[in-house]
Parts: structure tokens; sequence; C-alpha cells
């Protein structure tokens, strides 16, 4: 049937419970993010980094390493066994878990801002600079990562996700822009501006969610 609306009866039952991260201080909040790659869980906290969790067992979750940061951590994009930390001003911070039981930290990418959010796509990286706007990376060699270009369309760039040749940047006030990514430089070509903030953005053609 078309036009219509649906409304199902849900339950949700509490299965587990993940502690923060243990240091010298305690941490009793600041996870931002999860992120879902398998049987890990990443959990980005804003105050104590990356905490990498085992849930293959979901009701007996166990921790494999915690990595603590060097400035406030935003988000963690995860892709082909590496882990992408937005660190702020410490850039995005890149660890290797091909080997769950060794975890390691392999690169950090120093930004000309902060680093907000990351995005992978092929052996380019995508960085949500803030104010600073964004900057797409060369990570062929993460060793020695290549600035290609950074824009500073308007005031604020808080996400970037990249999609069939086409950059989606939230852009807070400015709502949604997008850019062209098929040419020599970034080509913006559409924008849509809403009543509110726009800080994530998520396609999944031939939609695009904002919140």
């Amino acid at each position: 049937m078309t036009n219509s609306v649906f409304a199902q009866k849900a339950t949700a039952e509490r299965i587990a419970q993940i502690t923060p991260p243990q240091s010298v201080l305690e941490y009793k909040d600041g996870a931002r993010q999860v992120t879902l790659s398998g049987d890990l869980l990443f959990i980005t906290n804003f105050w104590a980094g990356l905490q990498v969790v085992d849930i293959s067992d979901i009701r007996n979750p166990k921790q494999l390493a915690v990595f603590p940061s060097e400035d406030e951590s935003y988000a963690t994009f995860v892709r082909d066994n590496r882990a992408y930390v937005a660190n702020h001003s410490s850039g995005v911070i890149i660890y290797d878990y091909s080997d769950v039981t060794n975890i390691r930290r392999i690169a950090g990418i120093k930004l000309p801002g902060n680093a907000y959010d990351a995005f992978v796509e092929g052996q380019q990286l995508y960085a949500a600079m803030g104010d600073s706007g964004f900057a797409i990376v060369d990570i062929a060699d993460v060793t020695a990562p290549v600035i290609r270009h950074i824009r500073t369309p308007g005031k604020w760039i808080q996400q970037t996700t990249v999609q069939d040749g086409k950059l989606y940047a939230a852009a807070k006030n400015n709502g949604l822009l997008i850019f062209d990514l098929s040419g020599s430089e970034p080509q913006q070509i559409g924008q849509l501006r809403t009543n509110f903030n726009t800080m994530m953005v998520q396609v999944e053609s031939p939609y695009v969610y904002m919140a």
C-alpha cells in the first residue's frame, strides 16, 4: 500500500553495560560516539580517547584496548582494519586493528585546523575542521600524508561524507553543502538550508539525512 503510515510496537531490553575506560583518572562520562565493525565496538570518549571492545559475546563485552587522547576526541571512522580518530588540535590519529591482540597506533595526521570528524574513501581522507573548513588528504602512505585541498565554505564544517564522487558537508547554520570531486578542485554544486544547525549528514542514495 502506498501513502500509508504504519506503527509497530517494539520493546528494548538492556543486555549489557560497558564501563568507561580506567586510567590515572576515572572517567564517568564523555562517550560521544559508538562505531561497530564486525564484533568490535569503537567508543569515542571525549575525555578518555578511544576504547575498543569485543562484543562477540554481547552479554559479556571485553575491553581490548584503550588509547588515551592527546586532546578532545570527537569521532571515529573505521574501514579496512583501521580506525581514524578525529582528535581536535592533534589532528587525525590512525590505529591498526588487523590483529585485535595488538591494536596499535600507526600514524598521526596534523591538520591546518582542529579535527572534528574524519571520513575515508579509497586513499583519500576527508577531515572536517570547524571554522577552518574541510581538508582532503592523500593517505596512500599514512606515515607521509599529503594535504591536497583545503576549502573554507562558510563559518563551520562539522562533518563530511563522500559518495559517488560528491562530498556532503554538514555546515551548521549554512545547512548542507554539496561538492563535486570529479575535477582538479572541489566545486560546490548545491546547498540546502534548514531552520536549524546541520551537525551530521548521512547519504543513503537517493536520500540524504541531516541532523
